[in-house]
């Protein structure tokens, strides 16, 4: 298929290392933005990203405590305290039980908490579909080296922060 604009036949044109990194970095930024933007995937609070990642946490790891889930988010205990109140405050989270003396509080999600966390499971099927779509003509050799590519990408950038000190 020619470009109508300048004739050429875009299967044939080479892709600069450059491209690459620009549209990866542009991918970055989109997903960023539209991942990142609080929404109340079915309920009426604004959730973070933290915030629904905090609500996904506790239901996949339930037995977890705020170091455990601070470690994880790499934030601090206090943080995680400042958002598990607040999704409290929401109705989204509740304690399992009362911690006797020493033992941690244990949380559990509220039927609203449950219905985020779903919500955000539809938003990543979402994601999922897509790319799915993208690559229906993809061979599987295509797709190995993909998420070759992407991981290794993944892995560079860590590199990189930790060189940075981020």
């Amino acid at each position: 298929m020619q470009d109508m604009a300048t004739g050429d036949d875009p299967s044939s044109r080479s892709v600069s290392v450059r491209e690459i990194s620009d549209a990866l970095l542009q991918l970055i930024a989109t997903f960023d933005q539209v991942d990142g933007a609080p929404r109340g995937f079915g309920t009426e609070a604004p959730l973070s990203h933290l915030d629904i990642h905090l609500l996904q946490h506790v239901a996949d790891r339930p037995q977890d405590n705020a170091s455990a889930i601070a470690q994880k988010f790499g934030v601090t205990r206090g943080a995680v305290s400042q958002h598990v109140a607040w999704l409290r405050s929401e109705g989204l989270l509740e304690p399992a039980e009362q911690p006797s003396r020493g033992r941690s509080l244990k949380l559990v999600l509220t039927d609203g908490g449950r219905r985020a966390v779903e919500g955000h499971e539809r938003l990543h099927e979402r994601y999922s579909v897509l790319a799915g779509n993208l690559l229906l003509t993809a061979s599987a050799a295509e797709k190995k080296r993909l998420l070759e590519f992407l991981r290794g990408f993944d892995e560079g950038m860590s590199r990189l922060g930790e060189k940075e000190g981020l």
